[in-house]
Formats: structure tokens, C-alpha cells, sequence
């Protein structure tokens, strides 16, 4: 069973996808995805709240064919909405509603009947970056949580908080009975 997608929130950290258009080998557009963590691929011509991304002209195209959502962990996830021609990954037919991992680089995606292929590419360093600052304030605070248990001397709870970044007092009602922090 497939798990929802956790998709990336963060504009900091959404990857960009580029589409190379192949028509009979040939490229014949590029297309760039970006600042969105979903996309949508269909013929819809707009007057939707949920207007496709990226408009596909081929009589064999849903609606709402296709969506790209970017998920914080699989990263690219490709999903057929239930289209009546179906979404292609390397020549092979999606089921419907079910999000499939489109590699970082060479998948290509083609939707209905159409002889369009669309090469994938993803340029993951935005979210790399993202995550590498994450993980370096993760570790400040280890060090800060180092130093505070290395610290022979009794430390009050106010010096801990304020280590830990809390700036914040409250009293929390548990039971009944006030706890503070």
C-alpha cells in the first residue's frame, strides 16, 4: 500500500524539474518547473480553481491527465489521475492515483497517445542545501546540549531554555495541577 506523499513545503527547498519536449527524437522545447511542489499536466483550458500547470494540446489528454508532487523524502512522484489514456514512465502505464518515482535524470514520461516524450531532469541542491543547514543547527544545538552536561556546575532550568532557544514561559494546566516551563 502506497503512503500519502509529504510534500515539500519550503520554497527554500523545492528542487527544479526540467523537461526536455522530444518530438520524433528531436528537442523541440524545454520546459522548466519550478517554486511549485505540484504540477499539473492537462488540456484544461482554464476557469478552474485547479488549473493545470502544464497545458498538453493532444486530443487523447485529459483534463487533468498527470501530476508531479514533490515528495520530502522520494523526492519526484509521478501520478496518473485517472486518465483515460494513460500516463507512460519508460513505456510503462501508470495505474491510476498511484505515485511512482521518476529518477533524477533520463526518466521519460509520455501522457495519452501522444507521440511528445518529455526527458526528466531534477536539480535536487536547493533542497540538499536546505537539509545541510538544517542539519547544521542540529548539530550547534548538540554542542550547546554538550556543553550544558559537561558543565560540572549546577545550571538553573532559565540558562537551559535559554540554551535550547526558549524564549517563551508558560503554564501548562496537567490534572488539574499548574506546570511550569
Amino acid at each position: 500500500m502506497a503512503t500519502k506523499p509529504m510534500v515539500v513545503d519550503d520554497a527554500t527547498e523545492i528542487p527544479t524539474v526540467r523537461l526536455d519536449v522530444l518530438k520524433d527524437g528531436q528537442n523541440v522545447e524545454t520546459i522548466t518547473l519550478e517554486n511549485q511542489a505540484f504540477f499539473i499536466f492537462g488540456r484544461n483550458q482554464g476557469g478552474s480553481f485547479l488549473r493545470e500547470t502544464v497545458q498538453l494540446l493532444h486530443e487523447s489528454i485529459s483534463i487533468r491527465h498527470a501530476a508531479f508532487v514533490l515528495d520530502v523524502d522520494q523526492g519526484l512522484l509521478l501520478t496518473d489521475l485517472s486518465s483515460q489514456y494513460g500516463t507512460f514512465l519508460n513505456g510503462n502505464r501508470l495505474d491510476a492515483n498511484f505515485p511512482t518515482r521518476v529518477a533524477q535524470k533520463g526518466d521519460v514520461v509520455t501522457f495519452g497517445a501522444s507521440t511528445r516524450q518529455y526527458r526528466v531532469t531534477v536539480d535536487y541542491s536547493k533542497m540538499l542545501k536546505a537539509q545541510e543547514r538544517a542539519l547544521r543547527n542540529l548539530e550547534k544545538q548538540m554542542d550547546q546540549l554538550a556543553d550544558l552536561s559537561s558543565d560540572e556546575a549546577n545550571v538553573d532550568v532559565k540558562t537551559f531554555k535559554s540554551t535550547l532557544g526558549v524564549k517563551r514561559e508558560d503554564t501548562v494546566h496537567v490534572s488539574g495541577l499548574p506546570y511550569h516551563f
